[in-house]
Order: structure tokens, then C-alpha cells, then sequence
């Protein structure tokens, strides 16, 4: 350990380069600028106490040649708030050293490493061989490859050292993690894409899988039924013990899963579309029991989605069983308060449920770069932070991921190693934080937020996709009438109709405009039903009495039955003898004939409007007119009547007179 004017000087040089970014290349594209050598930190003692050892290793590429370099370790002075968490984060640590020394690289088969090992101690003086880090806290660690000649530096990382208390903490900060599994749509429905969409779904179901089967740490599924839905699709081994589904429903057995909506559907459509938050919940309940068969799915807790939530809206979900709802932290108004909000509150106009916010800190800790173990370490960090912030209280912390999210084995394995290691941090699952966590006090009363959003309903830019979707509705409740009453299972048209409706509400669909796409194909699925119903054009029947009994012939050339109502509506010289509608059954690729009676008034010309329309009483999909002609009417009928008892009047009298001609001659001839 060297502590010399120039190694002073050497640490204020890497402080001031560290404050201008995590990691420093050329400054121009000259070719005196020296090539960038990246840094990686390739492990770190997660927690570290007095008498404790603390252990770091970084490495650089393999080809990096080793002469003339050297790595150097500079821990800076304990972060005392969240802000200067996050910028130490993003390489602008304190120019102020505790310590400074450097290790030379050493080449090996896969790698060129640098490593440090010290003591930890509480009080002292800085050697060699230890260093003093005075109270617990987080301390950040900026690692170097610089010139050994002149010390430039090539390039820098920061990660964090965690000095512990040297007791346990008497109230570990909560910890839930969600974990969204959520394949984004395509953004067409159209087969080729779906197929895609299908593979990918599967292959990540297998990761979540492999995943979750991997962690000990307790955490929440978020299992979009939509995907799971996509991924079921793919091959026939979905009912085996291998299958995908089957292995994330058997790893899931021991953890939390969150039942929810079908599509991952953003908080504010549920007050543009009214009529689609049955069916999403529904159709999601039925998809998350078919596969992920033994695994109950909690509805107790929810996740809203989307930023632009207003009381109306999150009383949807609470109307569905939700007490705890997370949200993320641009839903309410900020509490303005000094430390991290890590209780439950309330909103204004929610009655029955309380919430908590998603952590984006946590968000950004394993989602910037430099690689599973500084990933994994600076989300340990940053949760000491936060139990630090007031460690006398009982406090939560939740993170949610982005929901493109995938989890990598690596950050999982190197995050649940650390969670274990810290005795500040309990991993719980999302009921057990909404159970645990106390709701925060704001006087004597509960902290209670406002919403952002004061009025339900989506912003301008998604309303017009939602009014799409919210007619296509109306054609796939009236699709729904012609295909399924009585007929056994729902044709395969109507099933592809249903699943491309209830995934149009996605939020990626709607952000990135193809949602309109999806109710155009609902709306297609319709009339590719209705183009298969045949009837006739306009045609003229002769009646040849008041009373009659006129057929009407409609074909069905579609694959499948179809119901339809058929309705007589007749001119006011015309009355229908009964019923003036019919619901009838159209055979798949068959013609049917239905009769109604009628009825004219007189003599002449009438019409009658023949219509067939769903047998819901949706809208009419076929119409055609009949046109009648009576002669006379009754007097017509009376006068046939007549005509032909004068008719066989004569007949007979003729008749008659004829026998009796006959007679007379054959007499005579006698």
C-alpha cells in the first residue's frame, strides 16, 4: 500500500477522469490516442465486516498485452444518500480517495487479471494489507488499467464495497422481485408473425424455467397468460413432463405467482374499454389453469400498468380483489419527502386497497451493463443504501424489471449468492411485502397520494386504438352468436378471432401503433363468416290466393354451421301469419329453405324486407326484398270459387244432355 505525494496526485488524476464517465477511450481518432482496454470486475466479496477479508478481482481481454499496464484500486468515502449512489453509478465517484493502490496484470489462458485482497478494519490506519472503512455504509470502488510509465489512464469501472454492521440488522429491509414473463406481440397478426411470436415465447418460457428452477431467493412470477398462450401452441409435447409450460409450472410451485388480465393491457384502457375487462380477466384465469396446471395464482396483489392510471382506473382492479397494488412511481404525485418511499400509501378516491411503488433505481442496478457480478453487486449495494436510510423502521423495497426483461443465469446466480450473504435484506414475495410492510404515516393519518391522471381515460395517442378495438368488439360478440350456440366447438376462425382481439389492447401494440392491425383482423374474421352466407337477389313471387306461404333459400358455404336470425318485415298491406323472425341453423355447405306465411290485404304489388342478421341481434349482415303480387285478393279467391262451380255446372248439365241424346238414338234404332 502506497500513500506517497505521488500517488496522491495519481488518485486525483483518476478521480477527476472518473467524474467525467465509467469508462475513458480516446478523446479523438488521432493515432497518437492510446487503444481503450476494457475493464470488467470479475468478483467481489458481497459483504464485508470488521476483521472481515475483502477480496476483488477484475480482468481485462486476454490479448491485452501485460507489460507496461497496471490496474488501480481506489475506494472512495462511504455514499451517504440515494443521488450519490447513482452518480458514483455511472462512474462519477467522489474525487476524495480513502485509499489507492495498484496490482500489475498478470496474463493467463482465457484472461489478464488483477487482483486485490485486504483486511477490513474499523479503526486504524491504512497498510498494505488492510484498510480502514470506520462505519458501515457503501464505499465505492474505482478500478483502473493505466500506464505504468506516466499513469494515463485507459480505462475505469466502479463498483461498490458493502461494509456491514457488525451485528445483524435488527430490521432487514424487504425485498420483493418480480419477475414478468412477457413475449411482445408481433405487430401483425397475421400467421407468419404469430409463428414467430410463438417460438420466441416458448424458448423464453424455458428460460424462466431453467431460471427460476436455479434461484433460492423467493420472488414473484408475472406470467402474461397471452404468452404462455403463444408458447402452448408450439408442438404437441406441451402435456409432457419436458414440455416448457410443464417445467416452469413445477419450478413456479414454490413461488408466487400473480394471476391477472390476458394481455399485458395498460391501467387506462379499462376505461375506454369498458366492455373488455371481463373478458380479458376471464380468458387470462382460464389460460393460467390450462398451463400452468397445480399452480394457484394470486389475485389478492396486482401490478397496474402504465403511467396514466386515475382512481376510476385502478378501482378496476381493486374491483377484482387486488388490496395491494404496485404502480409505477409516475402514476402519483411525488410525496416530496427526503428518503426513498419504501412504505405502503394510499390513493385518493381508492377505497379498500393500499399501494407501492416499483423501485426504478433498483430497475437501472441490473439493467446497466459491466456484467453479472457488477451488475449483481451494485443492486446489493443499493439496497443497503436504502436500509440505511432509515434502519430503525420496517421498510420495503420492490424491483420490476422492464418487461422485455430476460434473466440471465449469471446475474441470477451471482444476485441470489449476495442476497444470502446480506443479513439487511429478507426476499419476500409481493403478498408477503403488502403484508409485512407498514403504510406510511403522514402526521396521524396515512401517507395518501394523488394521482397524476385526475380523470379515467387513456391518453391521446393510444384513444384511437382503443376505439378500434372497442368496435371490433361489438363483430366478435356478434361472430361469437353465429358460431357457437349449439354447435359444439367453436370453429377455429372464431378461437384465432378471440385470441387476436384480446391481444390488442397490448401495451406495445398500442405505443408502437400497430393495435389498429388487430382490429382490422377481428373485423376480417367477421366478414370472411358473413362473405360465406349465400343469399339470393332480389326476387318476385305470384300469389294465387290471400293466404300463402312464401320460401326463402339461403346457402351456407362456410366450412362450419352457422346461426343467423332470418326476419320477414312486410310492407302495411302485408301481414306476417306468426312470427316475423326466425333463428335457424345453417349446415356447414348447405342450402336451407325457411317458409313464412303471409297475407295480403288486396290486389297488387307489395315488398318485404327479408334481413339476416347474428342471432344476438347484431348488426344485419345480408338483406334482400321479395316482391308480391296478388290478383285479387279474397274477391280473387271468391271469384276462382265461383267460376269453378259455374264451371262444374255446366259440365254436368252437359254431361247429362249428352247421356240423354245417346238414348234416344239407341231407342230409335231399336
Amino acid at each position: 500500500m502506497t500513500a506517497g505525494p505521488n500517488r496522491g496526485r495519481a488518485a486525483l488524476i483518476v478521480c477527476l477522469v472518473a467524474a467525467l464517465g465509467c469508462s475513458l477511450g480516446p478523446a479523438s481518432a488521432s493515432a497518437e490516442d492510446p487503444p481503450a482496454v476494457p475493464v470488467t470486475l470479475t468478483a467481489i466479496t458481497p459483504v464485508v465486516r470488521p476483521g472481515g477479508q475483502l477480496d476483488v478481482s477484475a480482468a481485462v481481454p486476454a490479448s491485452t498485452p501485460v507489460d507496461g499496464l497496471e490496474v488501480a484500486f481506489k475506494i472512495g468515502p462511504a455514499i451517504t444518500s440515494r443521488d450519490a449512489f447513482a452518480q458514483a453509478a455511472r462512474g462519477k465517484a467522489s474525487p476524495t480517495a480513502l485509499d489507492f493502490t495498484t496490482e500489475p496484470l498478470v496474463a493467463g489462458a482465457t484472461a489478464t487479471t488483477a487482483s486485490l485482497s485486504l483486511r477490513v478494519v474499523a479503526s486504524g490506519r491504512n497498510t498494505a494489507d488492510q484498510v480502514v472503512l470506520a462505519r458501515p455504509g457503501v464505499y465505492p470502488l474505482t478500478i483502473s488499467v493505466r500506464k505504468v510509465d506516466d499513469s494515463e489512464e485507459l480505462s475505469s469501472t466502479v463498483t461498490f464495497v458493502v461494509r456491514g454492521e457488525a451485528s445483524p440488522a435488527r430490521n432487514p429491509l424487504l425485498f420483493s422481485w418480480i419477475w414478468p414473463v412477457y413475449q411482445a406481440p408481433p405487430p401483425s397478426p397475421d400467421p407468419g408473425a404469430a409463428a414467430t411470436e410463438e417460438r420466441d415465447a416458448a424458448d423464453l418460457v424455458a428460460a424462466m424455467g431453467a431460471a427460476l428452477a436455479a434461484t433460492s431467493v423467493p420472488v414473484t412470477i408475472w406470467p402474461v397468460p397471452a404468452t404462455l398462450d403463444a408458447a402452448r401452441v408450439v408442438g404437441t409435447e406441451r402435456l409432457t413432463a419436458t414440455s416448457p409450460l410443464q417445467r416452469l409450472a413445477q419450478a413456479a410451485a414454490g413461488h408466487e405467482v400473480l394471476g391477472g388480465p390476458y394481455a399485458m393491457v395498460a391501467t387506462d384502457a379499462w376505461a375506454a374499454m369498458p366492455s373488455a375487462v371481463d373478458p380479458q380477466y376471464g380468458s387470462g384465469r382460464r389460460v393460467l389453469a390450462d398451463t400452468l396446471p397445480g399452480v394457484a395464482a394470486t389475485t389478492s396483489v396486482a401490478v397496474a400498468v402504465g403511467q396514466h392510471a386515475a382512481p376510476a382506473d385502478l378501482n378496476t382492479i381493486a374491483d377484482r380483489g387486488a388490496t395491494g397494488i404496485v404502480v409505477d412511481p409516475g402514476v402519483v404525485v411525488d410525496p416530496k419527502r427526503k428518503t426513498t418511499l419504501t412504505q405502503r400509501f394510499r390513493v385518493n378516491g381508492v377505497g379498500g386497497s393500499t399501494f407501492a411503488r416499483a423501485d426504478p433505481g433498483l430497475r437501472d442496478d441490473i439493467a446497466d451493463g459491466g456484467g453479472a457480478v457488477a451488475a449483481a453487486q451494485r443492486l446489493l449495494a443499493d439496497l443497503f443504501v436504502l436500509q440505511q436510510d432509515s434502519p430503525s423502521e420496517t421498510r420495503g423495497a420492490l424491483l420490476l424489471p422492464d418487461a422485455s426483461w430476460r434473466p440471465a443465469p449469471a446475474l441470477l446466480a451471482e444476485v441470489s449468492t449476495r442476497l444470502i450473504a446480506a443479513d439487511f435484506v429478507t426476499p419476500v414475495g409481493l403478498a408477503g411485502f403488502f403484508q409485512r410492510v407498514p403504510v406510511a404515516r403522514d402526521g396521524d393519518a396515512d401517507l395518501t397520494l394523488d394521482t397524476v391522471s385526475d380523470e379515467a381515460g387513456p391518453p391521446p395517442e393510444a384513444a384511437a386504438a382503443y376505439a378500434a378495438l372497442s368496435a371490433s368488439k361489438v363483430r366478435l360478440d356478434d361472430l361469437t352468436a353465429m358460431l357457437v350456440p349449439g354447435q359444439g366447438p367453436a370453429p377455429q376462425v372464431l378461437e384465432d378471432a378471440t385470441r387476436t382481439y384480446l391481444r390488442g389492447p397490448d401495451t406495445t401494440l398500442v405505443s408502437t401503433g400497430a393495435s389498429p392491425a388487430y382490429a382490422a383482423a377481428v373485423d376480417g374474421a367477421f366478414t370472411s363468416v358473413v362473405d360465406g352466407i349465400d343469399v339470393p337477389a332480389d326476387v318476385s313471387i305470384t300469389l294465387t290466393s290471400a293466404s300463402a306461404r312464401v320460401p326463402i333459400t339461403l346457402r351456407n358455404d362456410n366450412p362450419f354451421p352457422v346461426t343467423v336470425a332470418i326476419e320477414f318485415v312486410p310492407e302495411s298491406a302485408v301481414t306476417i301469419e306468426g312470427a316475423t323472425s326466425e333463428i335457424v341453423t345453417l349446415d356447414a355447405s348447405r342450402s336451407h329453405t325457411e317458409e313464412f306465411p303471409v297475407e295480403t290485404a288486396g290486389a297488387g304489388t307489395f315488398r318485404v324486407v327479408v334481413r339476416v342478421a347474428p342471432s344476438n341481434g347484431g348488426e344485419v349482415v345480408r338483406e334482400t326484398h321479395v316482391e308480391l303480387t296478388a290478383a285479387g285478393g279474397r274477391w280473387v279467391a271468391t271469384a276462382l270459387t265461383i267460376g269453378s262451380l259455374v264451371f262444374l255446372g255446366l259440365w254436368w248439365l252437359w254431361d247429362i244432355r249428352s247421356r240423354s241424346r245417346r238414348g234416344k238414338h239407341t231407342r230409335g234404332r231399336g
